[in-house]
Parts: structure tokens; sequence; C-alpha cells
């Protein structure tokens, strides 16, 4: 390993502190030049490093957000440049760490070329596709620069930040989920520019949060996508009151929301008694999630095996897993039966493609529903939509009617098979069970893609993608079950995957290029099962050693090949901190 001489900038382009480092797995570590932090980075940094050294773990989620709030990037001595996450700088000892995150052009809008496998993607699918959930609000066009433009958004913000962060979609109507065609402004960049709604949000926000505001086109016309982080840790209120005329738009000490009214549609309003729960899990779960990344540091030691050892003391007696793992098995055989049923009534022929599938069972009591259109709504609105293309996704709103869900046997199943389209082709079979059970097959990104990064189909298993999806089938499965009434402290998440058609495939880097994997790891076996329980009250910033528990045996077939755990822990905490 080389070492390499480093900078550290900060929002402004400021060189602030020197570093020589080396990679490793991912991330870079090294040593510092402590006269080289300027003041007062130098200040927080030895904060810092007596809070770690005396293990004041009540002070670490505070100073740990300061740090996180510098937004500090690394700048290469090939004039490259990238932001970072966990950093870690120890003046007194010298050493520092951290890992760079995908470059990131100016004023919010991203090089389409850096990342053609997700984020891009992401962005384009909620215009081409719109729909609303609790995590995606779709708005109408609205002036930012008028009174009722600004109480709109803010709330939204406000809301979506409560929630746990999420998208506001601008220039659709939320009903029919079609372009809004009505007063279109000439000028959608600069009146949607990040720091003008940066400024706005913060004039109004108790706690003030970082947004980022992306486009993307349809048909011709720019849409403009403001991203609300999560991380919050306590609820944030308006801090003052915007009138207008006779009307107070926003009020001080209000705490908006995303909640679900009638018939289970998801809208941002004023929290009541029903919220609070939901909001106070999503502040612990941030703060749990910053004692973990602390406990991870500097437990590193401690292994999966040695946890899973420890908690089968307490854990469900042997013979009921196996269990699980065959009634798992009996669901997968009866889903693929299924998807081939579908395949021959509607005398489809698909590509040649490989597959990954999850089927979850909720073990424990799962409240009563109905396969009807209140239940796919309540589905629908709790899909946290990490991904543009997520699991279990909603496509009544798809043009393609073949596409819509439909009811066979008591089980809403929808089938996507769309080809040569805008974005991605997509091979895409889903069944949504009120009893508690759900399965999801779906067509490797490898080889449907239609990316100009994309390899030959049937060659390649990108690294990353099922990191990514097997950490989204289980985050989305935690919010089905808390969003369909199950007792997290009495309900665990029984998942199987399977990956199939590995056979002769090497595992590569092609969907994300700033993440490099050698060449030269082949499958030699043709398909790949995993199993895993996940307990429903695990904070969804916990999923990284469950995600890690899944693709090991994938990996493992592919010549043994054995992914750093820090690598996994990154590319899930990117996903649910919507960073991808």
């Amino acid at each position: 390993m080389t070492a390499q001489r480093v900078r550290l900038i900060d929002q402004h382009g400021q060189v602030i502190a020197t570093a020589q480092v080396t990679e490793e797995n991912g991330s870079f570590r090294g040593h510092i030049d402590p006269t080289s932090i300027h003041e007062p980075f130098r200040q927080l940094f030895e904060e810092y490093e007596e809070v770690v050294n005396s293990r004041m773990f009540s002070l670490l989620d505070d100073i740990e957000q300061k740090i996180e709030d510098l937004s500090l990037a690394v700048l290469f001595d090939d004039a490259s440049q990238a932001k970072i996450s966990d950093l870690q700088i120890y003046p007194k000892t010298r050493k520092v760490s951290f890992i760079p995150l995908k470059k990131e052009t100016v004023q919010g809008v991203r090089d389409d070329s850096t990342n053609p496998g997700t984020s891009n993607s992401h962005i384009h699918a909620l215009v081409a596709n719109p729909s609303e959930s609790l995590s995606v609000e779709i708005k109408r066009w609205v002036n930012p620069d008028q009174p009722e433009g600004v109480a709109i958004l803010v709330k939204a913000a406000l809301a979506m930040r409560n929630y746990g962060g999420g998208y506001v979609v601008i220039g659709f109507d939320n009903e029919t989920l079609a372009p809004d065609n009505n007063n279109v402004p000439n000028n959608v960049k600069s009146l949607f520019h990040t720091d003008k709604l940066q400024g706005l949000i913060s004039r109004f926000a108790s706690e003030p949060f970082q947004v980022v505001v992306d486009f993307a086109e349809r048909e011709g016309q720019l849409y403009p996508i403001i991203i609300i982080p999560p991380g919050v840790k306590s609820p944030v209120a308006a801090k003052s009151d915007l009138k207008f005329l006779d009307k107070t738009l926003i009020s001080t000490d209000a705490v908006y929301v995303r909640s679900l009214i009638a018939n289970n549609t998801p809208s941002t309003t004023r929290a009541t008694w029903k919220d609070w729960q939901h909001i106070i899990d999503v502040c612990f779960d941030n703060r749990e999630a910053d004692i973990g990344r602390f406990l991870r540091r500097h437990l590193g030691n401690i292994t999966p095996e040695l946890i899973r050892q420890f908690t089968s003391l307490f854990s469900i007696a042997e013979e009921r897993e196996t269990t699980t793992e065959e009634r798992l098995e009996s669901y997968l055989r009866e889903s693929e039966d299924r998807l081939q049923s579908v395949i021959s009534e509607r005398s489809l022929t698909l590509p040649p493609h490989g597959s990954w599938e999850v089927a979850l069972l909720l073990v424990g009591k799962v409240p009563l529903h109905f396969t009807n259109t209140e239940f796919l709504n309540l589905l629908a609105a709790n899909n946290p939509q990490y991904t543009g293309w997520p699991v279990w996704l909603d496509s009544r709103g798809f043009k393609d009617k073949y596409a819509h869900p439909f009811v066979a046997k008591g089980v809403w199943e929808a089938f996507i098979f769309s080809l040569n389209k805008d974005l991605s082709d997509q091979i895409d079979f889903m069944r949504l069970e009120p009893k508690g059970r759900f399965y999801l097959y779906r067509a490797l990104q490898d080889d449907v893609s239609g990316s100009r990064f994309a390899p030959a189909p049937m060659t390649v298993l990108d690294f990353g993608l099922p990191i990514i999806r097997s950490a989204e089938a289980i985050a989305v499965g935690i919010a089905f079950a808390k969003a369909m009434g199950c007792v997290a402290e009495e309900t665990q998440l029984a998942f199987a995957f399977r990956w199939k058609k590995l056979k002769g495939r090497q595992l590569g880097s092609w969907a994300n290029p700033g993440r490099f994997i050698f060449p030269g790891q082949f499958a030699y076996q043709d398909e790949v099962r995993a199993y895993v329980n996940v307990p429903l009250d695990t904070p969804i910033s916990a999923l990284g050693s469950f995600v890690n528990e899944v693709i090991r045996p994938l990996f493992e077939a592919f010549d043994g090949f054995v992914l750093s755990g820090s690598v996994v822990e990154d590319l899930v905490r990117q996903l649910v901190e919507r960073k991808l």
C-alpha cells in the first residue's frame, strides 16, 4: 500500500488540514500533522479525541454531529475530490481515518457519469414514475418567492425530516400523478436553487439540517427534487411564524409530520398524539446509531459469529429455526410456481438473465388485514423508497396496465416486464399477503440494466448491488411489519434470499466506478441461498451485521471471496441515509 498526501477542505474549498494516508478496503487511514489543522477545527477534534478516550457516550452524538455538519471533503494529489464520512481525527496521537464518498458537482446537480447504477437513476425514476408515500411527497408547481409557496415547501421539509428523511418532488399533481402543466416556471434551476431553499428552511427549522436539490428531466421539462436527509435526533419544530394577510401559514412551535389520513393516504400535517411514537422511535434509532458506530469502532474484534453464539443463549429453540427455513423454502417454491404460471398465461419469452429473490415471513402475531386497496395503500405509503426502483414497489401508476397489481387467490401480485425503456429494463414479480408473507423476484441489474457502463449479460455480478438490494429488502420488510401493526418486541422477520445463474460470472464493480475490486473471482456454482432472522425492533441504522450474514455465502461462492465488514456497513449506511 502506497502512502499519499491528501488535503482536507471545507465547504468553501479552503484547506483546513493535511495528512499522509493509505487506502484499505475503501477507507483511508494514516497520520495527520496537528500543526496543519486550522482553528477552530483543531479545538473540535481535540474535544472529540478526549470524548473518545474517556468513553463519554453522552457527549459523543453531539460532537459527531458537529463534525458531520462541517461537510468536509478530501482533495487528492491527482486533483480528484470527494465528500467524506466517518471522519476521525486524533490530534494528540496524530491519527486520522475517513471513508471517501462519490464525487458531487456544485449546486446540487449530480454528474451522470459518476454513479450510473444508483443515485442518478433513482432521481430520474422519481420523475418518470412518480408515486407518493410517507417518504416521497408530490407537490404541484409552487413559487418559493411567495408566502404560500414558502409555507408548502417548509412544512414538507420539516415533516420529511421528522419522518426520517425522504424526497419532495415538485411539478406533479398528487392526485393523478401526471405532470402539472399549469404555472410552470421558466427558471426552474434558479427558482429552486439549493442555497435558496436551504435559506428558507433554516429560517424556520428549530434544528438546522442540510438539504440538496436535484433535477430530472421528463419530456423536455426539468423537475426539482428536494432531498431531505435522515439523522434527526430531536423533533424539528417551526421556530417562527409565517403570516400572510389574515392567515397564519406556519405556526411557531408546530411540529409537522408525514402521516396517513383516510384510506391510508399519506399527507403532511401537524403532529397529533398518534404521531409521537414514530417521531420518538426515529430519534432514538439515530441516537442508537451513534452509539453503535462508537462500539463497532472500539470493539471491532467482536465478530458476528461471537454475537450469534451469545444471543443464541436467549433466542428461540433450534427446531423453530429449522421449521422457519422449511416454511421459507416452501414459500419460495410456491412463489416460483406462480411466476411460471403468469409467464405462461401471458405467453412471454424472457431474455437470458440471472435473478435474485427474497421471501419474507413475519413470525409472531400479525394483525388482521384484507386483500383490498387499503392494504395496498398501507404498504405503498410506508415503503421508504430508498432506491429509484424500490423493492415491492407500487406499480398502480404505471402506463402499462399489465404491470398493475392484481389479486390471485387472496394474494396481491404484480408482474413487471419492461424492456427497451428510457431508464432501464426491468423484470419483477412480487407477492404481498395480508397474513404477513412477501415475495420478490427480480432480474439481476447486471443483465438488464441497459446502461453504457453495464457488462455483457450473464458475465458479471457487481459486488455492491447485492449488498444494497439485501439491505433495502430488510429495511422495507421492517417498515411493512410496523405499518401492519406488529408488536416490535414480539415479532421476527424471517428472510430467505436466493441468487440464480451465477456460474461463470466474475465479481466486478460497474454500477459504482468509485469502488474498485480486483478481478479474478469467479463463481463455479449456479445458485446460492442465504437465511437471516431480524428482530422487528432492530434500528434501521443497525442492519449492517444482518446484511453481512446474507451476502457472506454469496461472495464465498466466488473463489471464497471475503468482503470487509466496513465496506458492507458503509454501503448500508449510505442506503438508509439516502446518500447513494
